[in-house]
């Protein structure tokens, strides 16, 4: 049996010892699979010989003081090493028309079937850690690998991944003291219309909603209370930590008797402390003309900048015109409540006041 290691079979018959006596058979294949060549640059580039390229299993530079050319002879050769150890030059390896740049530092890995065409490899990087640390794969973007402990195990120097900080969003964690904890979502705006809920202070903004949610997001860390979202509209109801989304409803005179201008039409108390989030009114006849206004009040100034409103024809004040503003979202407990008519409009009655938020 022929190959390129010049390492021959014994043939039927033939006594063991012969193969070492005539062949040398334990050199052949300690040099062909575990010697290292040492191939001398000193002079320029280099031609391995056929005995030469069969003796090593590893090639390392001496004297290599440019980028220079090792040429293979057409020797086929199922793996081979070509270690650079120089700090600033590059080694290209030819075979034919097909050459491999191992670059300084690198190793490269690499195969021939001895043809004009026939060279491939891969390149490697050697260990970045302290001695008998085992190194990850490099990075795409910069080629940090990671490294970590020959000994312990542990990850030393973590590979990076530039390509993906633009969608990855703050760490949390003290690297120093505890390492990194995990990722949380950008801090948003806190858009209660989109249902947005985190703020950019990273507290919870409670947005409109009603009904009884059926999603229910992960436990608030404080006290275990789970967020719970509408499950049709998306928006957030619960916050993990304060409350369902409730409404209080003050009726402002009876069904049938046109309401009239005044201050404290209706007077009430808190019964619990309370965080608005939205405020509405309603009516069960219209105004033929003229916009009701009402203004709701905590212990005599108004929590309002912007006034609750109804348009002309209509019933309700989530399809005015103008939206009411609260200025002042904190009702204390047992404060003392009093809804003052602005405007009555003509002919409008049965109004009620919504007051819609969470117990603070």
């Amino acid at each position: 049996m022929a190959n390129d290691l010049d390492i021959p079979a014994i043939s039927d018959g033939q006594a063991d010892d012969q193969w070492q006596t005539s062949n040398d058979g334990d050199a052949a294949l300690g040099n062909a699979l575990a010697d290292i060549y040492t191939v001398d640059f000193s002079g320029g580039d280099v031609t391995l010989t056929a005995a030469q390229f069969r003796s090593a299993m590893t090639f390392v530079p001496s004297g290599l003081s440019a980028t220079r050319a090792l040429t293979l002879p057409a020797v086929k050769r199922a793996l081979f090493f070509v270690h650079n150890t120089d700090a600033s030059d590059a080694i290209t390896v030819t075979r034919g028309a097909t050459t491999v740049s191992v670059a300084a530092g690198k190793i490269g890995a690499l195969y021939t079937d001895g043809t004009t065409n026939g060279l491939v490899g891969i390149i490697l990087t050697p260990g970045v850690g302290a001695s008998g640390d085992v190194v990850g794969p490099a990075s795409v973007t910069d080629g940090n690998p990671s490294v970590f402990d020959g000994t312990t195990g542990k990850l030393i120097k973590e590979r990076t991944f530039t390509q993906f900080t633009a969608s990855l969003s703050a760490v949390v964690g003290d690297s120093g003291s505890g390492g990194t904890k995990g990722l949380v979502p950008a801090p948003g705006a806190g858009d209660a219309a989109a249902g947005k809920f985190l703020k950019a202070d990273g507290t919870f903004a409670v947005p409109a909603g009603s009904g009884i949610g059926d999603v229910v997001g992960p436990g608030s860390t404080v006290n275990n209370n789970v967020a719970v979202f509408d499950g049709t509209t998306g928006k957030l109801i619960k916050d993990g930590g304060k409350g369902l989304l409730e409404s209080i409803i003050i009726a402002v005179g009876d069904e049938t008797t046109a309401i009239t201008t005044g201050t404290a039409k209706v007077t009430f108390r808190m019964p619990y402390a309370f965080t608005l989030s939205d405020v509405r009114a309603s009516l069960t006849t219209v105004s033929s003309s003229g916009i009701p206004t009402v203004d709701i009040n905590e212990s005599g100034t108004t929590i309002l900048s912007t006034k609750l409103t109804i348009d002309a024809s209509e019933k309700t004040s989530t399809t005015a015109a103008t939206a009411a503003v609260i200025s002042d979202a904190n009702l204390a407990d047992d404060a003392e409540m009093t809804i003052d008519i602005d405007v009555a409009g003509t002919g409008a009655a049965g109004l009620k006041v919504y007051l819609i938020g969470v117990r603070a």
